[in-house]
């Protein structure tokens, strides 16, 4: 067993929790519950977008999109319906943020990505040693180099239940539970049946990444945790609704490998079961929440101490965002987390105190511009719409693919909706106000009702400091942000690296192209773009491996050539720069 232990993620796309574990009675799900049980499961964890590259963005840099400007959807395709739009771009994040694995692989993790990024921007070279189809940590050059794994199925994702996409339907669609949102026709249950046999083939993946780790004895030290980007459906994904951006969240702690603090326990331990929805006394949906623990207390949320540990099947309802996945991360394999981030770790001797809220966002989805914030704790959901009056139903045509979707169009085309699935197609309130935990659904707006008005003012406020601490680049209109990130349109560059000599007589006044050095020698490399980040490699590296630099590299005697390249988030790549250097 090393020192530092191996972190393995498996994230699905698009993914409510609607497993075994969490309650839903159509789930077949056996490797997730299986992991469940071996580990933590969390029931209140919550996306910071509720659709895939801001969300994602937020992720990879511990950040809020709308902090750093991926909060748009999508940025880097062209928009053939709407070429208005000032895309394609990559966003232009400050100068001082990384994707965090680069400080993983400067601690000394071998990082790898099979093979989802979408993060707004084109991932820099020195982000992951393997970005490919083919990554796994079995490709690491030392078998005993402690590894950083993401696999990312994407079976799940919501294109999976167009009828264009696919057609076959392994689960009963009468077996489903149908929101009351939506209405019950075989269109909308097929839909469903597929959404759930996807899950089920992605928990099918997962075993088999399982059973590899078992296969390779690395069980014992390898922490594995399972998380999702967002919600699937209508009125879920792209939406701050609870089906848009509550999420699962399960991590497994080996034994072997000790627990990651103290022995604290945190919720309910044992094996995780199906709850019971204390407001119907049904089994509770994936899409809703576990009960709240201040459930009759309306006022300030209780805070607990920090996870530094938990005992085997335990279920945890305290308040996550996926902002605080990549901070875990680090604190798990002893890295200092950044104090820039915004998200913090959330187990581990590092973790902090429980969050307060979580908060998400709403911007422009592919063609067409919005803005809605929303905040949470354990029991309330906060929704403000920036643009009130205006209907929810925005045109995107990606989305009008979505049988679903379809089917609200019928019954409303039809006059044959009910109230409930007639929300979608009335025009919003200035905000709204939700208690979860006996309107899971999120159908009976509050924000009006005099008895929650110290609940309104108090998420508002917690809306309002969140904004003003984080920043909100909402608030400039795209084209001008686009415009400042490319003076002219034109993407900057980054500027190529350098490569200055340290040895006998040099001491780092020039940089050189071809040199001859008395050893012991060094290489130092250099950028003259601000936060840029540099790969290298040499000499009989493979073409393919690129090293993050760290530091002055020691050159071997004889003669070497390293080659190196820079990148910064948000600009283009620079050129490869070579050196020969000669070492006596």
């Amino acid at each position: 067993m090393t020192e530092r232990p191996n972190i393995l993620w498996v994230s699905f796309e698009d993914t409510n929790p609607f497993y075994g574990c969490y309650g839903d009675p159509t789930a077949r799900t056996p490797n997730l519950d299986r992991l469940a049980g071996q580990g933590c499961l969390f029931t209140n964890c919550y996306s910071t977008a509720g659709v895939c590259a801001p969300a994602r963005s937020a992720v990879i840099t511990g950040m809020y999109p709308t902090a750093i400007g991926t909060h748009h959807m999508r940025t880097t395709h062209v928009q053939t319906e709407a070429p208005a739009l000032p895309t394609p771009y990559s966003a232009v994040v400050p100068h001082y943020v990384h994707c965090f694995t680069e400080y993983l692989r400067a601690a000394g993790y071998y990082c790898t990505n099979n093979v989802k990024t979408d993060y707004q921007f084109d991932p820099p070279i020195s982000a992951w040693d393997e970005l490919s189809t083919e990554a796994h940590w079995r490709n690491r050059p030392d078998p005993n180099q402690p590894f950083f794994a993401v696999f990312n199925p994407t079976r799940t994702h919501e294109s999976g239940m167009w009828e264009s996409r696919e057609s076959e339907v392994t689960v009963d669609p009468a077996s489903v539970r149908v929101p009351p949102y939506f209405p019950d026709t075989s269109e909308v249950r097929r839909s469903l049946a597929k959404m759930h046999g996807n899950i089920a083939r992605s928990d099918q993946e997962l075993g088999v990444l399982l059973a590899e780790l078992e296969e390779d004895g690395l069980a014992d030290n390898t922490v594995v945790m399972h998380w999702s980007d967002h919600g699937p459906l209508p009125r879920g994904k792209r939406w701050p609704y609870d089906s848009g951006v509550r999420v699962p969240l399960i991590v497994r702690w080996p034994a072997g490998a000790g627990n990651p603090g103290a022995s604290a326990r945190d919720g309910q331990a044992g094996a995780p079961r199906a709850t019971v929805n204390a407001a119907g006394g049904h089994l509770r949906s994936p899409a809703e929440p576990m009960p709240a623990n201040d459930a009759g207390d309306p006022g300030e949320p209780s805070r607990r101490p920090p996870l530094t540990g938990f005992a085997v099947g335990t279920v945890s309802d305290r308040l996550v965002s996926t902002i605080d996945l990549g901070p875990t991360v680090l604190a798990l394999a002893g890295i200092p987390v950044p104090a820039y981030m915004h998200g913090r770790p959330l187990l581990g001797p590092a973790a902090a105190d429980e969050r307060d809220y979580v908060f998400m966002s709403r911007d422009r989805y592919d063609t067409s511009y919005d803005m809605v914030r929303a905040a949470r704790d354990r029991r309330y959901k906060y929704i403000r719409h920036y643009y009130p009056g205006e209907p929810y139903l925005l045109w995107i045509p990606y989305r009008n693919e979505h049988p679903i979707i379809r089917a609200l169009w019928d019954g409303y085309r039809r006059g044959t909706l009910t109230e409930d699935q007639h929300t979608l197609f009335e025009s919003r309130p200035a905000e709204e106000l939700y208690d979860t935990a006996l309107d899971p659904y999120e159908l009976s707006n509050l924000a009006q009702d005099p008895d929650h008005r110290d609940v309104l003012d108090r998420l508002r406020n917690a809306t309002d400091e969140w904004r003003a601490t984080v920043g909100d680049m909402g608030e400039m209109n795209e084209t001008e942000m686009v415009r400042r990130w490319y003076p002219g349109g034109v993407q900057p560059t980054t500027a190529g690296p350098i490569c200055i000599p340290i040895a006998e007589g040099e001491y780092g006044q020039r940089a050189v192209e071809e040199v001859e050095l008395t050893g012991p020698a060094l290489i130092q490399l250099q950028c003259a773009t601000q936060g840029a980040s540099i790969a290298y490699r040499l000499s009989g590296d493979p073409p393919q491996r690129w090293r993050l630099y760290t530091g002055p590299v020691p050159l071997p005697g004889g003669t070497t050539t390293i080659r190196a390249r820079a990148h910064r988030i948000g600009y283009r790549e620079s050129e490869t720069v070579a050196a020969t250097v000669t070492v006596r």
